[in-house]
């Protein structure tokens, strides 16, 4: 059996024709906690033990009645546990992540340990949770958006503890379409580049332009915004790279 606090109560019964005068509680045969207030026999009592240290116990009581006669219970065997279990998780990173595939990976610790359970929030809010065979770690698909991991831990004597990661997934990548120039030979050396770039989290826009002579320019377009230059004749090409917070493009 397993006991999760340094002080508790055991319960015992006296059969006995005579008053009881002593009862002493014993761990591993030394004195813990002695009362020497009178019991009655045959009646159900109990006995505090005070400042246990964790660790394997053999507990037995010890009874006086008033004829100076002694008697002892059955041994019983405890388990004083009253540590909380250590766990962390490695993976998935508490960030936006481009894959939609979860990557659970954690460790726990404890030296009575029970069992751990994964609750997972997927991004529609919905709560699954599994029993973790012998602990183990996992992978699994799921859809974009915002995800939660509790991992929940309990020993045999019922100390729990929980580890909690939060993350996003984005494994879509950002639309990109040119609307001008057009894909043609143009009479004018005025460039006009119009695009649109489109993601849930846009995060960088940049134009790559290579010229009549086949200089290449690359720019950052501050907010994917559009622009207007002047280019000499000849072949140009265009190209826009478009990447969200994911580092997908």
């Amino acid at each position: 059996s397993f006991i999760n606090s340094t002080n508790f109560n055991i319960t015992y019964n006296v059969s006995n024709s005579y008053k009881i005068i002593q009862t002493r509680l014993l761990l591993d045969g030394i004195e813990n906690n002695t009362n020497t207030t009178p019991v009655t026999a045959n009646t159900t009592n109990t006995i505090q033990a005070f400042g246990v240290a964790d660790g394997w116990y053999d507990i037995e009581i010890e009874v006086t009645d008033d004829r100076q006669q002694i008697n002892f219970s059955q041994v019983f065997n405890y388990t004083i546990d009253t540590l909380f279990p250590n766990i962390t998780i490695q993976s998935p990173p508490n960030s936006t992540n481009s894959s939609s595939t979860v990557i659970l990976n954690y460790t726990v610790g404890d030296t009575n340990l029970n069992s751990c359970v994964r609750e997972w929030t997927n991004e529609s809010g919905l709560v699954y949770n599994k029993t973790m065979v012998n602990c183990a770690n996992e992978s699994w698909t799921v859809s974009d958006g915002n995800h939660t991991i509790r991992i929940w831990v309990n020993d045999s004597a019922e100390n729990k503890n929980v580890s909690v990661i939060a993350f996003t997934v984005d494994a879509t990548s950002p639309t990109v379409s040119i609307q001008s120039p057009p894909n043609a030979t143009n009479s004018t050396n005025t460039i006009v580049l119009n695009y649109t770039a489109s993601d849930a989290r846009l995060d960088q826009c940049v134009r790559e332009w290579t010229n009549e002579t086949g200089t290449v320019y690359n720019k950052t377009m501050a907010s994917c915004s559009n622009e207007t230059w002047s280019g000499n004749d000849g072949t140009h090409t265009i190209r826009i790279w478009v990447n969200d917070s994911a580092n997908n493009k």
